[in-house]
């Protein structure tokens, strides 16, 4: 679905948003493919490659979501906490595909093989932690530019439904990652 939902969204009038979503539905679809590839992984090093690529397509879906959120409701974020953002997600990357060498994203690793899947199992670090936070607060950011555009358009009431879809849209993912 997210291949075709691509081809759908490169077919259309060159724009900002359509960029955003663009970028977003690639990392969305490289985070799919790679976990399914995870789980059919046959040996460590495999599952941590792949774990590699769900974490570029994760950080990917992430900024181009909130850039598309911004771009949506006009809404200018301050140029420190974009950056902010895009670099630690940038060292993100970073740190899980050399975490071999470190060993701060993940201190252990383990696969367990199954009939037809592979279970990754680890032992986060430290850096895992500060990822975490950063995700969390990315997508707060982005419920709260909803929030903060709903009630600075509270007067066009045709476009509440707007509001509503991309608020549950961002909320929802936000309340299972704290779970």
């Amino acid at each position: 679905l997210s291949f075709f939902f691509i081809a759908f969204v490169a077919r259309q009038k060159k724009s900002a948003l359509c960029t955003h979503l663009l970028m977003f539905s690639i990392g969305v679809l490289v985070n799919g493919l790679s976990y399914t590839y995870e789980l059919h992984s046959g040996v460590i090093e495999e599952a941590l490659m792949t774990i590699g690529f769900q974490y570029i397509g994760l950080c990917t879906a992430t900024v181009s979501a909130l850039l598309f959120i911004c771009e949506l409701f006009r809404v200018r974020l301050k140029k420190w906490i974009l950056g902010v953002i895009v670099v630690a997600f940038f060292v993100s990357c970073f740190m899980i595909t050399t975490n071999e060498y470190h060993h701060l994203y993940y201190k252990s690793a383990s696969l367990d093989l199954h009939k037809h899947v592979a279970i990754f199992r680890m032992v986060p670090g430290p850096y895992y932690t500060i990822h975490t936070a950063i995700t969390l607060f990315s997508m707060s950011v982005c419920v709260g530019v909803i929030i903060y555009a709903w009630v600075r358009d509270a007067k066009w009431k045709e476009s509440y439904k707007k509001y509503l879809f991309l608020g549950l849209a961002a909320l929802i993912p936000l309340l299972c990652w704290v779970l």
